[in-house]
């Protein structure tokens, strides 16, 4: 994946995680709590030795440790939508799928409404991060000539191969094999079932997981991807002859390819090469002057 690519996503990440507790305090501020545990603003939150803390204390030191970050995010979030409606801006769906399937690949085994959750927090964080980005170096010039360049050199990187992730489980024979789909046909867990009888120690524990591949992963047994594409996502194969044993696998997810033209890519490598114009990462209150701004911090 192309350097500017990860380095956004990693951003990205830690950004949102830095920013939530102080967004999510600010947000909730005037109301109860929906959090991992009842709350209630009468009652000290905690007793040590007779001494309490009490829920105001806790609400008032952090808001003042993230509160003003908290607000600023906000406000930030607002002025970028503002103003890339304003510039009527709109982000390529290929290059949308292509950041989602890159992401997709950091996670673990997710159901399918955390996966839901999960493409749409992200889809709004990067269509906000490359909305900023477009905003911040709209004016910088590259030339057509730059793009195709850049083009040509890295389009490579900005294709994703089609993508499976896998769990399975191993035995040395047909009859545990058979044991194992009839518990699996019965409605049995398949990490469970992996923890009990795979003979992989390796993915034991973890219950079978193995993580995502393409066809030309080295670490794939070629006959794992050819059974993967018989599966539709979370179904199990049949017992299968391997050179380990019996396997017997699990499709959780099946990332599609993307392959993105030129046409499509034009306008994100113009801001990629704009990008490496810029001095500083693009920060979106250099764009508040834009607007009619006021807020209790200043």
């Amino acid at each position: 994946m192309r350097r500017k690519l990860v380095l956004g996503i990693i951003f990205m990440l830690l950004f949102t995680n830095v920013i939530t507790l102080g967004m999510w305090l600010w947000n909730k501020r005037s109301e109860m709590i929906d959090f991992s545990v009842e709350l209630d603003p009468r009652k000290a939150v905690a007793d040590v030795n007779d001494e309490k803390i009490t829920y105001q204390e806790w609400l008032a030191y952090l808001e003042k440790q993230y509160g003003k970050k908290a607000l600023q995010q906000m406000i930030n979030t607002h002025v970028i939508e503002q103003l890339a409606a304003q510039e009527n801006l709109s982000i390529n769906e290929g290059v949308l799928d292509l950041e989602l399937s890159a992401l997709s690949t950091m996670e673990g085994v997710l159901t399918k409404k955390a996966i839901q959750e999960k493409e749409a927090e992200w889809t709004k964080e990067i269509t906000e991060r490359l909305y900023l980005e477009e905003l911040v170096t709209k004016d910088v010039q590259v030339s057509e000539q730059e793009i195709r360049s850049y083009y040509q050199q890295y389009s490579d990187q900005y294709r994703f191969s089609p993508t499976i992730q896998l769990s399975h489980i191993v035995v040395e024979d047909k009859d545990t094999a058979e044991k194992i789909t009839n518990e699996l046909d019965a409605g049995a867990s398949f990490s469970s079932l992996a923890r009990e009888y795979t003979m992989d120690e390796a993915t034991k524990s973890g219950g079978g997981y193995l993580g995502f591949y393409t066809k030309n992963s080295s670490f794939l047994p070629i006959e794992y991807y050819e059974q993967s594409q018989q599966l539709e996502e979370y179904m199990y194969s049949k017992p299968f002859q391997t050179t380990e044993g019996i396997a017997i696998i699990y499709l959780h997810r099946f990332l599609p390819e993307v392959n993105l033209s030129y046409e499509q890519l034009q306008a994100h490598l113009r801001r990629e090469l704009a990008l490496e114009k810029v001095s500083t990462y693009p920060d979106a209150s250099q764009l508040w002057n834009k607007l009619e701004i006021d807020w209790i911090y200043e």
